[in-house]
């Protein structure tokens, strides 16, 4: 069985090779005593001064001595179920066809997108939706697209815009432009639906991250924010980092990061793309 375990690390021991060689040799010693346990994978989130150590062992108990070998204090342990392999070649292959005229939901940051254009049918010059947004309801969080355009025309109600430092509140007729590599968010700013056209070029993996994270938050895998678990989230941000990124740290920080991550989300079975177990298909709109 495959288990998780976290553990505090303190900001001067932020070192994920030594750490790792630690866990590598309490596991060995563990198991020359005895125990069924094998250090898999390590992986550190420095601004949180958290790591987590993959183990295969026969239990818990023998993580935990494995743990007390390494010296390090775990906090929890936790049995981790990867993927089996039917299921991970199905969650790796891309998500059915999105075509003009089919509807995305998400439950939680209340967001309602019907594409207009697709990357197939615009060679992947562009894609065009249609956002419906909730009151209360906005993007899941600030980023960045590093070499997309983006273009809103707001249809009805009044959403609010952060680009860079600068918050506006556009209305029906209004347009707004967000120049590639510049951090913004958006948010329904009124009580009534705020319905808009977003264009963004080129076309890249858009369409892909939209679907994973509505498909993510339709089956309940992500928080109270729209964001999947750490190691989840970074399986799909090394994959969509092109598309899509934190405005902050500087990118050569969150690569190194996603480096780290990505992989441990990997041997969990997590994959770029997230297609329901009981697949349903995007939705045409009325």
């Amino acid at each position: 069985m495959h288990y998780l375990a976290e553990f505090y690390v303190a900001g001067a021991q932020l070192d994920r090779d030594a750490l790792a060689r630690r866990a590598g040799d309490g596991a060995a010693e563990a198991a020359a005593s005895g125990r069924a346990v094998r250090f898999l994978q390590a992986v550190l989130l420095p601004d949180d001064e958290t790591g987590f150590a993959l183990y295969d062992a026969a239990s818990e108990e023998a993580v935990a001595e494995a743990g007390e070998r390494a010296l390090l204090a775990f906090d929890r342990i936790r049995e981790a179920v990867p993927v089996s392999a039917p299921a991970a070649q199905r969650h790796e292959r891309s998500t059915s066809m999105i075509r003009a005229g089919d509807t995305i939901e998400n439950p939680v940051t209340g967001e309602r997108i019907v594409f207009h254009k697709t990357s197939a049918e615009t060679n992947g010059e562009l894609v065009v939706v249609e956002c419906h947004v909730q009151p209360q309801g906005a993007v899941a969080a600030a980023h960045v697209h590093p070499s997309q355009e983006e273009r809103f025309e707001i249809l009805r109600g009044t959403v609010g815009f952060k680009v860079g430092r600068v918050k506006t509140v556009a209305g029906p007729g209004q347009r707004l432009t967000v120049s590639p590599g510049t951090r913004h968010r958006f948010w329904n700013a009124g009580d009534d639906v705020a319905q808009f056209i977003c264009e963004v070029r080129p076309a890249l993996q858009f369409e892909s991250l939209l679907e994973t994270m509505f498909a993510l938050a339709a089956d309940g895998k992500v928080n109270r924010k729209g964001m999947p678990n750490p190691l989840r989230l970074a399986v799909i941000a090394r994959a969509h980092f092109n598309t899509v990124r934190l405005p902050f740290p500087p990118a050569i920080l969150q690569r190194i990061a996603l480096a780290m991550g990505a992989p441990l989300g990997s041997a969990l079975g997590y994959a770029p793309v997230y297609v329901p177990s009981a697949p349903v298909p995007a939705t045409a709109a009325v």
